[in-house]
């Protein structure tokens, strides 16, 4: 997607050197950016006397303004901060159907005030806005995420058009793993769910549902699901299960290279060794980018409000809790949205590896939600206390 969206910038610059085997990858080049292991390009490289290594030091230019990069390397460097803004406006996009999916998934789970405030919210959050706004792959993991969750529960609670809902989910959860290898996180919470589903089913006896069908559709979601995965990926062709292995023990290496080699005195350590060590920074990072996280707040008056997110979490949680045995329906969009971020938390202290705030951003839906309805509930609380005080004193 970020190839399509700098495409024109390249074939403008091809045009001006017609004739001079001009490819995309001296483009980057001479855009100050390189990562291509290979003699052709490195000596191109070497003798593009204006190239600028800005990136030997990632750290020294993370997250710095434009104009204090251009203090720093110079003038040559604004092309280079041109092209990564060419390249952030598919975020723009991507992020506007995340914030449209939120409104959809609080929608089914809740009623259209809740629905909007907590999508306001989602929207407005800092860290939303910041990471999903960068030329990384959290802007469109984020959007097929939200996508993925809405339509596991519309399959899990609806009772027809199974097989598009299925077809849909499948092929979204597919190019979600494409996107980062544990996406498939919500192919397991759907198969956890939905064989629940079954053995409830089969063990009530419930004469109106058909056992075989539900196995079929089961099989379904999951044939399509790495159908799709593999279809869309030239390097599974020849050994999918060996080369997906491959793909996940590399970014395993990968990952604890980098938690190596990010820690500085600026930074603090990156490895989360154990599975308490992953859930306790899944809590800390939320509430960390909580409900208040879009306000510019100094570091005490972000605390409180830090805490009163613990509030509002632990207040919504056993609201949703009772609400969900209030209705005592089983198989209730509510129930497998609880039950989804549960799992999902789960399986993500059973593979993560780094501590790295942007790994965590896909739960914000869940935290958002829970903190935005112990916020309305306590509201509520005070209203119905006032109200009664009122009356109490005026009319006694």
């Amino acid at each position: 997607m970020y190839g399509l969206v700098l495409y024109p910038y390249y074939l403008k610059e091809k045009i001006k050197k017609a004739g001079t085997n001009y490819d995309y990858e001296k483009f980057l080049i001479d855009n100050n950016f390189y990562s291509i292991y290979s003699t052709y390009y490195s000596s191109y490289r070497q003798n593009n006397i204006a190239f600028l290594d800005w990136g030997k030091k990632p750290l020294e230019v993370f997250d710095i303004k434009p104009e204090l990069l251009v203090n720093k390397f110079g003038n040559g460097i604004q092309k280079t901060i041109n092209l990564i803004f060419a390249a952030r406006k598919i975020n723009i996009i991507l992020l506007s159907l995340a914030v449209v999916t939120t409104y959809l998934i609080y929608l089914k789970l809740s009623n259209v005030f809740i629905a909007s405030f907590g999508a306001v919210i989602y929207g407005f959050n800092y860290f939303i806005i910041t990471s999903g706004l960068r030329a990384q792959s959290e802007g469109l993991f984020l959007t097929l995420f939200n996508i993925a969750l809405l339509f596991l529960i519309l399959f899990l609670c609806g009772t027809k058009k199974y097989f598009y809902l299925a077809l849909i989910f499948s092929f979204v959860t597919a190019l979600l793993t494409q996107t980062k290898l544990n996406g498939i996180m919500l192919l397991f919470c759907f198969d956890l769910l939905f064989v629940s589903k079954i053995i409830y089913f089969f063990i009530t006896g419930d004469k109106n549902i058909k056992i075989f069908r539900l196995v079929s559709l089961f099989l379904m979601v999951n044939i399509l699901t790495v159908f799709f995965f593999i279809s869309l990926h030239p390097f599974l062709y020849k050994n999918p299960v060996g080369n997906t292995i491959f793909m996940y023990q590399h970014r395993m290496r990968e990952a604890i290279k980098q938690s190596q080699e990010l820690p500085s005195p600026q930074m603090p350590p990156s490895l989360l060794p154990s599975f308490t060590s992953r859930i306790a920074a899944i809590y800390q990072f939320s509430f960390n980018v909580g409900l208040m996280n879009f306000l510019n707040l100094n570091s005490r008056t972000r605390l409180n409000f830090q805490k009163m997110s613990v509030i509002f979490f632990v207040l919504g949680f056993i609201y949703i809790f009772f609400r969900i045995w209030k209705q005592k329906k089983i198989f209730h969009p509510l129930s497998f949205f609880i039950l989804s971020f549960i799992m999902i938390q789960l399986i993500t202290a059973n593979y993560l590896i780094l501590n790295i705030d942007r790994y965590f951003i896909y739960f914000i839906i869940f935290f958002n939600f829970i903190i935005v309805v112990g916020l309305i509930f306590l509201v509520k609380v005070f209203y119905y206390l006032f109200k009664s005080l009122y009356q109490s004193f005026f009319y006694p």
